[in-house]
């Protein structure tokens, strides 16, 4: 797939703008035969299919073609890593050159976690089985060193001859073992992972936050091993001859030991600091699409799978059964779900996009007010898909991944905008899921919930819009859904720049008159 930044973004919606779309523009058609109406839904789901297609092969493109080879450069780095250094035992046994051999294994073991997503599972749970063995090998080349060093310290210790003192040789063994000690835990917290139970995309999010926690401890640990061993090297060639012949070569190596353990440290507990990299390197590679997003929204799970799971959970609702007290209430009973129907993708005129912190009398409103134009114009009742009733509340897991086909079986999307619309991040993603998979832009409907003092602060909300400051109920979806937006755009500013356009295209012209210098102002090229 083409390279699709923000300009190529808009340019593809704007495309679709003027494309005759026959599904999109069916539901707006009052002479509509039972012919049409019952081909309609097939050519949704036809239409559904291709866009899931398209998203699932770039996904694995993605992984193929990025995530893979860095995967295997990373365990081929290890690999040399350690091999050079058994080598460098076997041969000399010192430790000076084992030191040297191990400086390409910090990097090799942050190198293959780089770009895998919790959506990469069976990586994932290669990734633990690596590191579990890395340092597995690491531990049985420390015990070697500390053996080694025990002889040393039991061999009679004659000043005269040694190449190094006795209490020396012992401050040696001391820094080998702890070394040793640091390796034991991170191996058995690594092999943890090999033996825990749980549900699958659970697991592969868990597995992989505790890998990037283990290895940025395991590191930090190294780093302050090595940093005391460069002082203690440093002060011995200071001294003179007759601690350690090695002394100088050896400082050097454990300060460029220290450095990099403690900078690559620092990087794997840093979640914000692996976003960074990660959105950088994708911007530089041909995964800058929204539909790489879409597949990592997915989880990469294969297309008929997501449209089989998304069409059996499909519902809807009349409009009339929606009342006031269902829009404020986020906790719906059972019996109101029950109250809903099962839909056919392409059946549904409209997809309800709120903001539950936003107030339930304004949204109630002016959804009546939506409602009565759609009355007026098709002479029946609109069937809508809203959130809080039409899923399941017993299996909210599963309906992650059904969203784009859900927003996809809707004619349009009905966006309820308030104060707090923006500070949503699931509300801004429905927009661009709408688009890619292959809604228009005028399919989109935006009310405005608020006041004209609220409408200028919201024009100062929208040029401050940041999707990293936007707020999700459960944390493990906010880290989903910026990873799609990383997949999707190549950065968080690109994005930003995107919703602000896209929302100065679909917004109502009452909403852009209160302001039109900053609204000339927020449009960006």
């Amino acid at each position: 797939p083409p390279v699709m930044g923000l300009a190529g973004f808009l340019k593809a919606a704007r495309t679709r703008l003027a494309r005759t779309d026959p599904i999109s523009s069916s539901w707006r058609t009052a002479s509509m035969g039972p012919a049409e109406h019952a081909q309609r839904p097939e050519m949704h789901q036809a239409r559904i299919r291709g866009h899931l297609d398209a998203a699932h092969g770039t996904a694995q493109q993605f992984t193929r073609t990025v995530v893979f080879p860095m995967f295997l450069l990373g365990a081929g780095l290890q690999a040399a890593s350690l091999a050079v250094a058994a080598a460098m035992y076997a041969v000399g046994g010192q430790l000076l050159f084992v030191s040297v051999a191990l400086l390409l294994l910090p990097l090799g073991a942050v190198w293959p976690l780089v770009m895998l997503r919790p959506s990469d599972e069976g990586l994932v749970r290669v990734a633990a089985r690596v590191c579990a063995l890395c340092w597995a090998c690491v531990l049985a080349l420390m015990l070697a060193l500390v053996s080694e060093g025990v002889r040393e310290v039991r061999a009679p210790c004659d000043a005269a001859s040694a190449t190094r003192a006795c209490w020396w040789v012992r401050a040696s063994l001391v820094f080998t073992s702890i070394e040793a000690g640091v390796a034991l835990l991170g191996a058995l917290r690594f092999a943890s992972l090999l033996v825990r139970r749980a549900p699958r995309a659970q697991s592969a999010r868990h597995t992989l936050d505790v890998i990037w926690l283990t290895l940025g401890r395991v590191l930090v640990a190294r780093c302050a091993v090595s940093g005391t061993r460069f002082v203690a090297d440093a002060a011995s060639s200071l001294m003179g001859a007759g601690l350690d012949e090695n002394a100088s070569a050896s400082a050097g190596v454990h300060l460029i030991a220290a450095f990099e353990n403690g900078a690559l440290g620092v990087f794997a507990l840093l979640p914000e600091s692996r976003a960074g990299l990660q959105a950088w390197l994708v911007s530089r590679g041909e995964a800058v699409t929204t539909a790489a997003g879409l597949g990592a929204l997915l989880g990469n799970r294969p297309a008929y799978q997501v449209q089989a799971l998304a069409a059996e959970r499909f519902r809807c609702i009349s409009a009339e059964k929606i009342t006031q007290q269902v829009i404020a209430s986020r906790v719906i009973g059972r019996a109101v779900y029950l109250a809903t129907e099962r839909a056919q993708l392409g059946s549904v005129d409209a997809f309800i996009s709120h903001s539950w912190l936003d107030a339930p009398t304004g949204k109630w409103e002016a959804l009546s007010r939506w409602r009565a134009d759609f009355r007026a114009t098709h002479g029946r009742e609109p069937r809508v898909w809203l959130d809080s009733v039409c899923i399941d509340q017993l299996a909210v897991e599963d309906a992650l991944p059904c969203l784009p086909v859900h927003l996809a079986g809707c004619d349009a999307l009905v966006v309820l905008i308030g104060d707090s619309y923006l500070q949503r991040l699931w509300c801004v993603v429905e927009l661009f899921v709408f688009l890619e998979m292959g809604g228009t832009i005028d399919q989109i409907t935006v009310l405005p919930l608020c006041s004209f003092e609220a409408r200028v602060q919201w024009l100062g909300q929208l040029s401050r819009f940041d999707a990293r400051q936007a707020t999700c109920t459960f944390a493990r979806d906010k880290e989903l859904l910026l990873a799609t937006i990383r997949a999707s755009f190549g950065g968080f500013d690109r994005f930003n720049a995107a919703v602000r356009n896209l929302l100065l295209d679909v917004a109502p012209v009452e909403l852009l008159q209160v302001n039109p210098s900053e609204v000339a102002v927020l449009r960006q090229p």
